[in-house]
């Protein structure tokens, strides 16, 4: 089955209930929304979308299938759910202002989530046997650069400030003696 869309605040919705059947779904639009169903026995799933505000929701319930999603749009979000035996999730966003959540609760499974965005963020959680998460950010005003930075310049304040807290502490303690 194969579906394929260019068209404006169009949706496509395509769900196939089949033993090694495959769906794949093409969309170019505005405002347009892909959603795509499929519980099969080793069935794939591929969705591609290249959209301004649209979305992408994927989910499989499927044994040794696959999940591959990719979007490059602006405002745009990915979620992708997988409860599967010895499936993959792969998930790449480059996308100002997205964020991927990716879940997964398998047997096996590895999870593998990169993003390349401004103002981005990536949560990742895994309840998984033997499973793997790997993930690698690469952003402007992320949490690992904005957190290590605020730590770096705190520790250097502290540790240029902390012989004038003493003198003032210091000096505090003699007013209260002259005072008292």
């Amino acid at each position: 089955m194969e579906t394929q869309q260019n068209a404006l605040y169009g949706s496509v919705e395509t769900q196939q209930n089949a033993l090694y059947g495959s769906v794949e779904t093409q969309q170019n639009a505005l405002y347009g929304s892909v959603e795509t169903q499929q519980n099969a026995l080793y069935g794939s799933v591929e969705t591609q979308q290249n959209a301004l505000y649209g979305s992408v929701e994927t989910q499989q319930n499927a044994l040794y299938g696959s999940v591959e999603t990719q979007q490059n749009a602006l405002y745009g979000s990915v979620e992708t759910q997988q409860n599967a035996l010895y499936g993959s999730v792969e998930t790449q966003q480059n996308a100002l202002y997205g964020s991927v959540e990716t879940q997964q609760n398998a047997l096996y499974g590895s999870v593998e989530t990169q993003q390349n965005a401004l103002y981005g963020s990536v949560e990742t959680q895994q309840n998984a046997l033997y499973g793997s998460v790997e993930t690698q950010q690469n952003a402007l005003y992320g949490s690992r650069f904005r957190y290590s930075t605020i730590l770096k310049k705190f520790g250097r304040s502290f540790y240029f400030y902390t012989p004038v807290f003493i003198n003032l502490g210091k000096r505090i303690k003699r007013q209260i003696k002259i005072l008292f």
